[in-house]
């Protein structure tokens, strides 16, 4: 076995939202977070 280092040109690093915030006066749901919208086909009308 022979060993294999790979040097990195660039890392890029993207926050994410947490699918459900609690706020003082009410719960947030962002959809964009969920697994589901990323998997759902766009659309057509």
């Amino acid at each position: 076995m022979e060993a294999d280092t790979k040097q990195l040109e660039a890392v890029e690093i993207r926050p994410k939202k947490p699918l459900y915030q609690q706020e003082i006066d009410r719960m947030v749901v962002n959809v964009g977070s969920s697994v589901l919208t990323k998997a759902a086909l766009p659309c057509r009308y």
